[in-house]
Formats: structure tokens, sequence, C-alpha cells
């Protein structure tokens, strides 16, 4: 392979990182809009779905963007409270952690047991199941690891 194709490829691939990213970013702020201060828990939160698909589709490749989202989300949240420090980053940490860890395992969860039958969701069964691969037990993760890393 060229290096011209090599830096080709890396660029593509921040460039896509990137992108997911900031996707994350607006989709946490559009749910966090809804949350009780000081603002890290929503009762709806759309961002983990689309970390979810994005894992999916992606297979597995843009977690570090998932990561950086929620990272840079959950500092910008203590940031607007003023309450910025060390302590508020490692809470940031833990939350980008475990959603980072959720998105990883419900995309696991789902393609090991639905197979490739959730890019079409034509079965009842392959949708009751994804949804409560990837809805509910894929949940449990970060509202469980997010904590006790943080």
């Amino acid at each position: 392979m060229t290096a011209h194709l090599v830096y080709a490829s890396r660029s593509l691939r921040l460039n896509t990182i990137a992108a997911v990213a900031a996707a994350y970013f607006i989709f946490g702020a559009m749910g966090l809009s809804l949350a009780i201060p000081p603002g890290y828990a929503s009762p709806i939160f759309p961002a983990a779905g689309l970390a979810v698909a994005l894992m999916l589709w992606s297979g597995n490749r843009v977690w570090p963007g998932i990561w950086m989202g929620s990272f840079v989300l959950n500092l910008s949240v203590s940031w607007l409270n003023a309450d910025l420090n060390l302590l508020s980053a490692c809470v940031a940490f833990g939350i980008a952690s475990g959603a980072t860890l959720q998105a990883l395992l419900a995309s696991y969860l789902v393609t090991s047991q639905v197979g490739q039958s959730w890019q079409e969701m034509e079965l009842e069964s392959d949708i009751i199941r994804s949804l409560l691969l990837a809805g509910v037990l894929g949940c449990i993760v970060s509202a469980s690891i997010g904590p006790l890393i943080s």
C-alpha cells in the first residue's frame, strides 16, 4: 500500500471518529436537556441508541468517537455547572468508559445472538431480541460500570 493510501485511510478514520464524537455530543446534549441538575442522568438518552447503531454498522471501529463524545459531553456539564476540576474529569472518564463498554457489549450481544438478521429486522423475534439485548441488557452496563470507574 502506498503512503498516500495509508494517509487517506487514516485521515478518513480520524474524520469518521470525529464525526461520531460530534454526533454523540449533540444527541447526548439533547438527552441531557431533560436531566435533573446537575445534569448527568436523563430518563431519555438518544446518544446511547446512536452509539449502539454506529457500533453495529461500523463493526466496532468507532468506539473512540463514542468515548470522546461522551467524555466531552460530561466535561461540558461540569463546566456549565462551574464545577470543572479533577474529580469531575474522573467522573466524565468513568461515564465515557461505561457508555463505550455499553455500546460494545450491546453490539456484541446483538450480532452474536441475532446474527446478521438485525440488518433487515423482518421477523418480530429478531426485533424483540435486539431490543432486549441492546436496550435492556446493554443499558445495565453503563449504569453499573460508569459509577464504579468514577
